[in-house]
């Protein structure tokens, strides 16, 4: 078993014994929380690749359904993971191979969920009792900033590699683009508001799926 931890969570005591407790099944992961203890995980109950008219590809997560009257099961599938908490068995990754590093910073961990369950046919369990803690909790922001562009750019390339069909991945990058474009103007500032959109198609266009050190902050540019 690989136990894949981030250094922005906290686990609590029973998280690992909770989570091995169900080593039926080969992808396990926990429930994340806030400092204050309420639900904090935007993990897509329902990654949908099929419908072209659909808003989001992410219909549905983990913070609509743990609301605080419902009663957990003791395991809820998923149709994706971050690496904050996740069990796999090593076996997967025998199978399967790593991560992609060209996506690193965001959708790295989208992109082998969907590589996982659409390859391997592998389902991905939730595990409600077995609780991490963020440090920072996830909240929208009301800016766009360097990591909105990779966001856009790599669930862009999710839905070409693992689209199921032709009108809904032509349908999908058409309007996300259009809407990316929008957001931009009105919640990117300088350069950026055209930068972002037109760098997105062009990296998707190109098939440019590497780790590009541009619009990154400074104290983050990666060591070459």
């Amino acid at each position: 078993w690989i136990w894949c931890l981030e250094d922005d969570i906290y686990l609590t005591a029973e998280c690992l014994s909770q989570l091995i407790s169900h080593r039926e099944k080969r992808l396990l992961i926990p429930l994340r929380l806030n400092s204050t203890g309420k639900v904090n995980d935007f993990t897509a109950i329902i990654y949908d690749l099929h419908t072209p008219f659909h808003k989001e590809v992410r219909r549905g997560t983990v913070n609509s359904v743990f609301t605080s009257g419902y009663k957990s099961p003791e395991m809820h599938e998923v149709q994706e993971f971050t690496f904050e908490g996740l069990l796999i068995n090593r076996t997967i990754v025998q199978e399967i191979g790593l991560p992609k590093r060209d996506l690193f910073i965001f959708g790295d961990d989208t992109e082998y969920a969907l590589r996982i369950r659409y390859k391997l046919g592998e389902k991905i369990f939730l595990v409600p009792k077995a609780r991490v803690i963020r440090k920072i909790n996830e909240t929208l922001r009301t800016r766009y900033e360097w990591r909105d562009f990779y966001l856009e750019r790599n669930t862009q390339y999710c839905i070409l590699a693992y689209g199921e069909n032709s009108k809904f991945k032509i349908v999908q990058l058409l309007v996300r683009n259009i809407l990316f474009s929008y957001r931009c103007l009105v919640k990117a500032s300088g350069k950026n508001k055209f930068c972002f959109p037109v760098v997105v198609l062009y990296d998707i266009i190109k098939n440019r799926n590497h780790f590009p050190q541009r619009f990154l902050p400074p104290t983050n540019k990666l060591s070459k």
